[in-house]
Formats: C-alpha cells, sequence, structure tokens
C-alpha cells in the first residue's frame, strides 16, 4: 500500500492504490480520516488552527452528523448531511459557548422553513419562515429585552403588510 498524506489548511488528504481496503490515517492533534476508493468513507476528524470538526462520509460524499467545535471544545454548530447536501436541522452556537445563536432547517442545501435567531442572552432576536431561503409567511423581530420589535408578511421575499 502506498499512503501519501498532503497537508492542506490544517486537513490532512490520503490517497491509496488499493482499493478494497477502508484505511484509517491519523497524524497530529485528532486528525482521522478514512479512505475507500480514493474517497473519504467513514469518520473524519479535522484540526484546525481555533476549531476542529467531526464529519461523516460514504463515498466521498458528507453523510450524517456534521459537528464544529471551538478549541475550547463548545460546540460551533450541527447540521446533518445526505448525499453530500445539508439536510434536516442547523444548529449555530454564539462564538464559544453552547448557547445557540440560530437553528434552521435545510432542503438539498437550502434553508427551506421555520427559522429563530438568538440574542446571547437566550431571548428570541427572530423568527420567520423560509422557502427555497426565501422569506416567506410571517416575520416577527424582536428588541433584547424580548419585547417586540415589529412583525411583517412576506410573499417571495417582499414585504406585504407590516404590524
Amino acid at each position: 500500500h502506498l499512503l501519501t498524506p498532503n497537508l492542506f489548511l490544517g486537513v490532512l488528504k490520503i490517497k491509496t492504490l488499493h482499493k478494497e481496503n477502508i484505511k484509517k490515517i491519523g497524524r497530529g492533534r485528532g486528525i482521522e480520516i478514512y479512505v475507500k476508493f480514493n474517497k473519504n468513507h467513514g469518520k473524519s476528524v479535522s484540526s484546525y488552527p481555533s476549531a476542529y470538526n467531526k464529519k461523516y462520509y460514504i463515498n466521498g460524499k458528507l453523510n450524517g452528523k456534521f459537528i464544529w467545535y471551538y478549541d475550547n471544545d463548545a460546540t460551533n454548530r450541527i447540521y446533518y448531511n445526505i448525499d453530500g447536501k445539508m439536510n434536516g436541522e442547523s444548529i449555530i452556537n454564539h462564538y464559544g459557548t453552547a448557547d445557540i445563536e440560530s437553528r434552521y432547517y435545510f432542503m438539498n442545501d437550502v434553508r427551506d422553513g421555520y427559522g429563530i435567531h438568538y440574542y446571547k442572552t437566550g431571548v428570541v432576536r427572530m423568527k420567520g419562515y423560509l422557502i427555497s431561503d426565501i422569506q416567506h409567511g410571517e416575520c416577527v423581530k424582536y428588541y433584547y429585552d424580548g419585547k417586540i420589535e415589529s412583525k411583517y408578511y412576506s410573499i417571495n421575499d417582499v414585504k406585504v403588510y407590516k404590524n
């Protein structure tokens, strides 16, 4: 077996000439990459100067849970992939904390459905609906103290009325 590690922005890339086996390679702080048929396959852990991530591949495409962590081990973001595209719930946390900053739903890499943003205090900042990444439906914005700042209704990203 011939394995050639190449460092590229802190990520270890591995190539193998034998296609029959899945290989596990590790180097540096928590880097693990599994390779099958010259494609990422299985668990992958990559390290960067201020963060690291855990993800899973099937035949070179992201599949399953993808988690980014800050260096202090607080979760930065979590999302799910199916066949290389984001699908399902996506959660992004405020920098260096486990406090949720935003929560969206994705369909084939596009935000689709209910979305919500929070202040660092946990108070809702804004909530509304997106269809194919376009505002559609009621949107409510809140002040830092939780009182409603404004309400409006959009159709295809155009405000139709405002309260």
